[in-house]
């Protein structure tokens, strides 16, 4: 009996005292962005072109019937590159003459019977009721000549458009189909360039698009430079519509030479000068988050010396380099962005700035 009342006695003693359970506060380090410094260099992919290029298709669909031509021919212009079968556009055409025959047969019944009525009518031996009849009828005959004679000339149109000619002279840089294949009406058939003048063509994403502007230099490389030569080139044309997720940029090289083809791919390096420091901050890639509402980064404002509570920040970001990415928008160059530890945190949650100075 006294071994039980101890044993309650020392329960009730320890109950009575509360435990406390100290929150753990996760470490965190955090940044300063600073303005992006000296120029930016980027490099983009592209390929290689004739600056005067046309992709030539058949105006009417068919299986192709013949290709009379094939990469690396020189053509001249109005030379026969290519034939679709035309069987079914020959019925049409004669369906289309036989039609406006009829047509013209027609009309030359309405304009005698109208002749013969207005002869009896002058003499009083017709009634002006069947004189209006008779050049009523004459008139629609006509009229009906007019259309079959524009489907005749239609139907020989789409006959002839079943033979591909070429429009310039120039050479094939590329043939698209092969004989006996099925083609829709300008599906590219023959791809033929003229000119020696040669280009680049590439992408570049929205984030610097706004950067680039005609006259600006580059330096490409393709597989043929031997590794390390470049060629320069100025750029001549900026899009202004996206295509996917890059706007097309074309640059014209500055010096021919006879080891740049068409189709050749190419890498395109362009250095850009430095934005004002105070739209153009930079933090590092770790710290840069996405969610559905866009490009965020989480800031520490401190709350004591070694504290701080986390807050989402969004932000527009801008061009990447080896430095991080571009803030334009959303920081003042003040906040203490966090770098480390960015999976684990949320907004409201205190956290342990481990690069702080102790106290």
């Amino acid at each position: 009996m006294k071994r039980l009342i101890l044993v309650v006695a020392v329960l009730a003693t320890s109950c009575s005292t509360p435990v406390v359970f100290e929150p753990v506060i996760r470490p965190v380090r955090t940044m300063v962005p600073s303005a992006m410094q000296g120029e930016l260099e980027r490099t983009f992919r592209g390929a290689v072109q004739a600056s005067d290029e046309a992709a030539l298709s058949f105006k009417v669909g068919g299986q192709v019937m013949a290709l009379n031509v094939k990469v690396g021919d020189v053509v001249t212009a109005d030379q026969l590159l290519a034939e679709i079968d035309a069987t079914e556009l020959q019925l049409k055409l004669s369906q289309a003459n036989a039609s406006l025959a009829q047509a013209r047969a027609s009309a030359t019944v309405a304009q005698t019977n109208r002749d013969r009525i207005q002869a009896l009518y002058v003499n009083n031996n017709s009634t002006a009721a069947d004189l209006d009849a008779a050049r009523a009828n004459a008139d629609a005959t006509a009229a009906q000549v007019v259309a079959m004679a524009r489907q005749r000339d239609l139907a020989s149109q789409k006959v002839q458009d079943a033979q591909l000619f070429a429009t310039r002279d120039g050479s094939v840089s590329q043939t698209l189909v092969n004989e006996g294949e099925l083609v829709g009406a300008g599906v590219p058939i023959v791809v033929v360039t003229s000119g020696d003048r040669l280009e680049v063509s590439f992408g570049v994403p929205g984030t610097v698009i706004a950067r680039v502007e005609p006259g600006m230099k580059t330096e490409v490389r393709t597989q043929t430079d031997g590794g390390g030569e470049s060629i320069t080139a100025t750029v001549t044309e900026v899009g202004l519509v996206a295509s996917g997720a890059t706007f097309t940029v074309t640059a014209v090289f500055d010096q021919a030479t006879t080891e740049l083809r068409a189709g050749l791919p190419a890498n395109i390096d362009m250095t850009f000068p430095a934005m004002d420091s105070h739209t153009s901050l930079v933090v590092p890639l770790t710290a840069m988050g996405k969610d559905e509402e866009g490009s965020f980064v989480w800031v520490a404002k401190p709350t004591t010396d070694d504290l701080a509570e986390v807050t989402r920040v969004a932000v527009e970001t801008g061009a990447w380099s080896a430095d991080g990415i571009e803030a334009l928008k959303g920081l003042t160059g003040q906040e203490h962005v966090i770098t480390a530890g960015v999976s684990r945190v949320f907004a409201g949650q205190i956290v342990r700035l481990a690069n702080a100075e102790q106290p």
